[in-house]
C-alpha cells in the first residue's frame, strides 16, 4: 500500500527524475514538441530533464525549470503546455536551447521580429497590441501558438499548448 502513497507524498513529481548530462534542450515549433515529447505525450518522457526547481499541484500541475527558461503544464501524466521565455521574465532565465521547425533550426532570440514569426508560422489567427504588450497567437490543428512581445518590439515568450477550442 505505501507504495501507491510515494506519488502523493513527494513534494515533486520530478523529485525522482535523473538529470542526463548533455541533454539537448530542442523545442520544435510545428511539432510542438520539447526535446522530441509532443503535446499530449507523456510528462515521465522529459524525465532526463531531472528534478524540475519548482512543482505545483492541481488538475493542470506546473513543472518550473528556472535554469532552463521552461513552464511545463501537464493534465494527469500529459503534457499539455511548453512556455519557454525568451528574455528573462520573472524567475525564468532565457530559454537556453535550440529552436526547430520541420527538420531546419531556427533562430529564436529577444530580437525576433513580428515579420519573421509570420513568415514562420503565416498569418496569425488573432493579435493584440495593449499599448504594452504584442502578441501573435496561431491555431494549427489541435495546437495553439502564442508569441509575446514587449511595446519596445522584444520577444519574451513563446507558448505551445493543446487547444482548448480557444486560443491561448
Amino acid at each position: 500500500m505505501l507504495p501507491n502513497l510515494l506519488p502523493w507524498i513527494r513534494k515533486n513529481r520530478s523529485d525522482s527524475w535523473k538529470r542526463r548530462v548533455g541533454t539537448n534542450l530542442i523545442i520544435n515549433i510545428d511539432e510542438a514538441s520539447l526535446c522530441g515529447v509532443p503535446i499530449g505525450g507523456r510528462i515521465d518522457d522529459l524525465s532526463h530533464l531531472g528534478p524540475s526547481d519548482y512543482f505545483s499541484r492541481g488538475a493542470r500541475s506546473s513543472l518550473v525549470y528556472s535554469r532552463k527558461g521552461l513552464n511545463l503544464i501537464c493534465s494527469g501524466d500529459r503534457l499539455t503546455s511548453i512556455f519557454a521565455a525568451i528574455s528573462r521574465r520573472d524567475n525564468l532565465r532565457p530559454f537556453p536551447g535550440r529552436w526547430t521547425f520541420g527538420l531546419r533550426e531556427i533562430a529564436i532570440s529577444h530580437a525576433t521580429k513580428q515579420a519573421e514569426i509570420l513568415g514562420l508560422m503565416g498569418a496569425a489567427s488573432e493579435s493584440w497590441n495593449d499599448g504594452q504588450e504584442i502578441a501573435l497567437l496561431f491555431q494549427k490543428g489541435d495546437r495553439d501558438y502564442q508569441f509575446l512581445w514587449d511595446s519596445s518590439g522584444r520577444l519574451l515568450y513563446i507558448v505551445v499548448e493543446e487547444s482548448v477550442g480557444r486560443l491561448c
